[in-house]
């Protein structure tokens, strides 16, 4: 029986990778840095922002990275948010789970505020319970911490009754070590040479997918 459903974003409840790209290149023009190709900015969708820059710019004093950050999200707030699309169907998904009487949550490589931030402007934010960043914990991803911490905030729903959904291998290493079943969002960013090895529970193909995964976890009928 699933109770609680701990959602990424990038990549698996909204398609981000254009507005993600587009502000790198933006900020590495501003700040002087060299670019970095799509392929190459793609392939770091996951990680914590300021890693995603040593991963791009490993020449670069790790003391700058929250400069660089910084840089980033002035960037993302003032001309990204508008190119922000959600996948098809996952709106239905979340009513759906809702419905059953899950809790929901985001467990986002992202930092808090913007993940409130996003998920008003796509009007989903009333679907969620829980909304977590990555500052709201002292370990990132693929640590357990995020995903143990939504459960708590969510009421203490045991690890067993949860279901990680997300995209990269980050996620589904996330929701193995805190115990929960894991659901790939294999239509986002994450390749199957990086996450096949993790193992995850269940795939979905595409966004239409979700919710028959997760109720086939839970043992709802109509799952396919």
């Amino acid at each position: 029986m699933i109770r609680a459903c701990l959602f990424d974003f990038d990549g698996t409840i909204a398609d981000t990778a254009p507005t993600i790209i587009f502000t790198f290149h933006a900020t590495f023009e501003e700040t002087g840095l060299a670019d970095c190709t799509d392929d190459q900015i793609r392939a770091t969708i996951g990680l914590p922002l300021n890693t995603s820059f040593m991963v791009l710019h490993p020449e670069i004093d790790p003391e700058r990275a929250p400069e660089l950050c910084e840089v980033y999200r002035k960037i993302y707030t003032a001309r990204a948010f508008k190119k922000l699309v959600m996948y098809p169907h996952i709106e239905e998904t979340l009513k759906r789970c809702q419905a059953q009487g899950m809790k929901l949550a985001v467990v986002s490589s992202k930092r808090t505020e913007m993940i409130a931030q996003m998920t008003q402007t796509l009007g989903i934010d009333s679907l969620f319970s829980v909304l977590l960043g990555e500052d709201a914990v002292l370990n990132k991803k693929p640590a357990p911490d995020m995903a143990l911490k939504a459960l708590e905030l969510l009421g203490g729903i045991p690890a067993d009754e949860a279901v990680v959904i997300g995209d990269s291998a980050y996620d589904i290493e996330m929701g193995e070590r805190a115990g929960c079943h894991t659901i790939w969002a294999a239509y986002g960013y994450g390749t199957e040479e990086a996450v096949g090895p993790k193992n995850p529970d269940r795939i979905a193909r595409a966004p239409e997918d979700v919710w028959g995964q997760i109720a086939a976890l839970s043992g709802i009928k109509e799952a396919v």
